[in-house]
Parts: C-alpha cells; structure tokens; sequence
C-alpha cells in the first residue's frame, strides 16, 4: 500500500493498551502484578478494502464509531500516524 499508487489505508490504534492472551502453558505463572500478561508492543491494524473507494467509506464508517465510543483513533498517513503517537506520550 502506497501513498504514490493511491492507495490510501487507515491506520486504526486504541487508545487503551491490549491485552493479550498467550496460549496455555506459554508462559510461567508469577504472583505479582509485575507479570502481568500484557502486550510489550503497542497495537495497531492497517485497513485496505481493496479499493479506494470501499476503503473512504470504512474510513466514515469508523470516524463515526471513533465520536461515539472514542475507544481508537485513525490517521490515513504515515505523518498522520507518527503526530498520533506524539500526542499519546505527552
């Protein structure tokens, strides 16, 4: 997906950190809070729905969930991307 071809993704990123489950067994049981079982990676998904068009309306779509919920925010660039995460670490 490239910006010079046109194609546009939405780049989706929760405000709240994930957690996630590993598979049983994958990891040793600790007691403390310390280990807890979350992700060491911020999350993030890049949509596409093939076309510019279907993905312009997912990207609607989602701005209207994102005012109802706020649980995420989008950026439909890499700059856009990178200003979001500037904006969480303040």
């Amino acid at each position: 997906l490239t910006t010079a071809s046109h194609q546009q993704p939405i780049y989706l990123v929760p405000r709240k950190r994930y957690i996630y489950q590993p598979p049983p067994n994958f990891r040793s049981k600790k007691a403390s809070d310390t280990h807890k079982k979350s992700s060491p990676f911020v999350s993030m998904w890049y949509l596409w729905g093939g076309s510019r068009e279907v993905t312009d309306e997912w990207y609607r779509l989602l701005q209207q969930q994102s005012k109802s919920k706020g649980s995420f925010d989008m950026a439909r660039s890499k700059s856009a991307l990178r200003d979001l995460r500037r904006k969480s670490t303040r």
